[in-house]
């Protein structure tokens, strides 16, 4: 359904729409290409297998794809509609959320204002953990505040399960694709 309605809407706007490809098989055929090794009938012909991991942030899509210069081909794909990165950020959200309403009785999360800007603090200290072994995590409701210390074992921690969902999805392309992780390139 969502495959014809993004054929529709290209055909509304006037192209001419042949087909579409999936998400991590066009990031692929972008990375080939602005690498040189795509669309080249004078390089040797060199056969590359590549899995793409793409964590979005509302969907998951694993694509494993073989090409050489002047070929490329799908050898799986699947994904997880219900899995990204704001399900890290929620985690965060419901672990600083439960230690102010235990301290202060009250929810953050029952006010759409405060929820908006927990949120987005949630969302930087997810990034800021990339590099830092430890964040704060501010959080400010009816006059009460309170910052909660989060640190990347915990969170790894907290969101140990979604990497389980990551790593089981991955497993099971690369099997239906018949390869292993020494077979991958990149």
């Amino acid at each position: 359904v969502l495959r014809k309605a993004t054929q529709d809407a290209g055909r509304i706007a006037g192209f001419n729409v042949i087909d579409i490809i999936n998400e991590p098989t066009a990031a692929t055929l972008a990375y080939a290409w602005m690498k040189g090794e795509l669309g080249r009938p004078d390089l040797k012909h060199e056969e590359k297998t590549i899995l793409v991991y793409d964590l979005g942030g509302g969907t998951f899509d694993v694509t494993v794809v073989r090409y050489t210069p002047t070929q490329f081909r799908v050898l799986a794909t699947d994904g997880d509609v219900m899995l990204g990165g704001l399900d890290w950020s929620r985690r965060i959200v419901d672990h600083v959320s439960e230690q102010f309403k235990r301290k202060f009785g009250v929810d953050p999360r029952d006010n759409a204002e405060t929820m908006l800007t927990l949120a987005q603090e949630c969302e930087n200290a997810k990034r800021s953990l990339s590099e830092a072994a430890q964040v704060p995590v501010n959080v400010y409701y009816e006059g009460k505040s309170l910052t909660v210390g989060l640190s990347r074992t915990d969170f790894e921690r907290m969101t140990s399960d979604l990497i389980q969902r990551t790593k089981d999805t991955t497993e099971l392309v690369m099997q239906q694709a018949g390869i292993s992780a020494g077979e991958l390139n990149e």
